[in-house]
């Protein structure tokens, strides 16, 4: 699954966090959207935390940044199927 986050970008192997315990999964890629206007990252996380807008914490530089899982891909496919 992806997420996107509020304004900073998870690297690999920042953690992700859900329901307030232990981590729950680890980005295991982040960049730029460019199409959807800001950072995403790609990360595998447990089963129970892996629906489509349920919310997630990445620990970036210390602080808990709140993002959401989303459906990939990101944004629709925009190649041509001859």
């Amino acid at each position: 699954g992806g997420g996107r986050g509020g304004g900073a970008q998870g690297g690999a192997g920042t953690g992700v966090w859900g329901g307030g315990g232990p981590a729950v999964g680890a980005v295991t890629r982040g960049g730029v959207g460019r199409a959807g206007g800001g950072p995403v990252s790609m990360g595998d996380v447990r089963a129970e935390f892996a629906g489509v807008d349920t919310p997630v914490d990445l620990m970036l530089r210390g602080e808990s940044v709140g993002a959401r899982v989303v459906a990939m891909p990101f944004t629709p496919p925009r190649y041509y199927r001859g």
